[in-house]
C-alpha cells in the first residue's frame, strides 16, 4: 500500500521484513540440513526438497560455522585430459592419516585414512584404533568401495609410517600397483588428500556442535 503523499505505509515494511527474515531462517536451515556448506556450493545443487539460495539473498553468518571455523576449501578438482594420469575412477589415489585424536571414539577407533580419486575427487574414509592398522583400512576400503586391486594404478601418500613399511610394500606388489611416496618436507604433494582431510574435520566439527553431539561419536559424523 502506498500513502497519499507516496510512501510505503508501516504494513508494506512489515510484511516486507518479515519475508527477507523468513527468507533468512529457510537459508540457514537448508544450510544446516546439507552440512554446513557454503551458499555459494549449496546454490550449485540441485536437490529435491531444498530450494536453491536466491543470486541476491544477503549472506547469512551462521554461528556454528564461525564457532568451529569450518572454512570451506576448494574441491579436488577432476583433472583434464591432457595433465591426468588415470583414464578413470580410483586408479590414481590420494591418501592420508589423521590422528591421534585426544578422545577415542565409542568404537575406540583414534585415526581416520582418507582416500581421495584424482580423477573425479570422490572421497572415501576409513577408521582405524592404530596408525599400524593402515593396511587394513586400504584392505577395508578395497572390499568397500567394490574396487579391484589390479585396478589401481597408483597410491600417493607422503612418508609416514604406517605406509612405508614391509607389509604394506609386499601388498601394494601383489597387486601390481605404483607406491609414490612424496619427497621430505613436500606435503603439497599430497595437496588432494590433506585438503580432503581438512573438509571432513571441519564439517564434522560444525554437524556435532550444531547437533550438540559428545564428542566420542566423532566417527558417526
Amino acid at each position: 500500500m502506498v500513502s497519499d503523499d507516496g510512501q510505503p505505509t508501516t504494513t508494506t515494511r512489515a510484511s516486507t521484513s518479515a519475508t527477507i527474515n523468513q527468507d533468512r531462517t529457510e537459508l540457514l536451515n537448508n544450510h544446516h540440513r546439507l552440512g554446513h556448506i557454503s551458499i555459494k556450493r549449496a546454490r550449485s545443487l540441485n536437490i529435491d526438497g531444498i530450494p536453491q539460495p536466491h543470486s541476491k539473498m544477503p549472506k547469512v553468518k551462521c554461528p556454528v560455522c564461525i564457532a568451529s571455523k569450518a572454512t570451506r576449501h576448494k574441491r579436488p578438482s577432476a583433472s583434464t585430459a591432457d595433465t591426468r594420469s588415470a583414464s578413470g575412477p580410483w586408479q590414481d589415489i590420494y591418501s592420508d592419516l589423521s590422528g591421534k585424536m585426544r578422545i577415542s571414539s565409542i568404537c575406540r577407533y583414534r585415526y581416520v585414512a582418507v582416500f581421495v580419486c584424482a580423477w573425479s575427487g570422490a572421497k572415501h574414509c576409513e577408521f582405524i584404533a592404530h596408525k599400524n592398522h593402515f593396511i587394513d583400512a586400504y584392505r577395508r576400503f578395497l572390499a568397500n568401495t567394490g574396487i579391484k586391486p589390479q585396478y589401481i594404478r597408483t597410491l600417493r601418500i607422503d612418508r609416514g609410517g604406517e605406509y612405508i613399511n614391509h607389509p604394506m610394500q609386499a601388498l601394494m606388489n601383489e597387486h601390481l600397483s605404483n607406491h609414490v611416496v612424496c619427497s621430505k618436507d613436500e606435503h603439497y604433494s599430497v595437496g588432494a588428500a590433506k585438503t580432503a582431510m581438512n573438509n571432513l574435520r571441519h564439517s564434522a566439527r560444525a554437524m556435532m556442535l550444531h547437533g550438540n553431539v559428545p564428542k566420542r561419536f566423532w566417527h558417526l559424523s
